[in-house]
C-alpha cells in the first residue's frame, strides 16, 4: 500500500513496539529513505520499556521533493540498538505540471 501526502506536510504515525525486558529507558525514530539515505527523520520518542506491546506515536515532516519513500523504525535501549523494521507501505510525495489550454 502507498499514503499519497503533501510536500512538507506534517504526519502522524503510530506504531506498535514491544521491548524486553521492561523498565528500561528506550528511544524509537521513524525516518523515511531512499536507497537508505535518511530523507526525513521524527522526533526521537522516549519511553521505557514495558515488556509487552506499547503504542508509539511518531511526527514526521514528509520531504519537499516529490518521490516514492520506504518507511523504517529504529528501536534502541540505553542507546543500544536492538530492532528496527522496514514497513510494506511506502510514501509518495507526487508533483506534476500542468500547461495553458489550446483554444479551438
Amino acid at each position: 500500500m502507498a499514503f499519497i501526502f503533501t510536500p512538507g506536510s506534517a504526519k502522524t504515525a503510530k506504531a506498535p513496539v514491544s521491548v524486553q525486558p521492561s523498565g528500561y529507558p528506550c528511544t524509537a525514530v521513524l525516518w523515511l529513505s531512499t536507497n537508505k539515505t535518511q530523507v526525513a527523520v521524527s522526533s526521537t520518542v522516549a519511553f521505557t520499556s514495558a515488556g509487552t506491546t506499547q503504542q508509539i506515536t511518531f511526527v514526521l515532516n514528509m520531504p519537499t521533493a516529490y518521490g516514492e519513500y520506504f518507511v523504517l523504525i529504529d528501536v534502541f535501549m540505553q542507546g543500544v540498538f536492538i530492532v528496527g523494521m522496514e514497513a510494506t507501505d511506502k510514501i509518495i510525495i507526487p508533483t506534476g505540471t500542468v500547461g495553458p489550454p489550446v483554444w479551438t
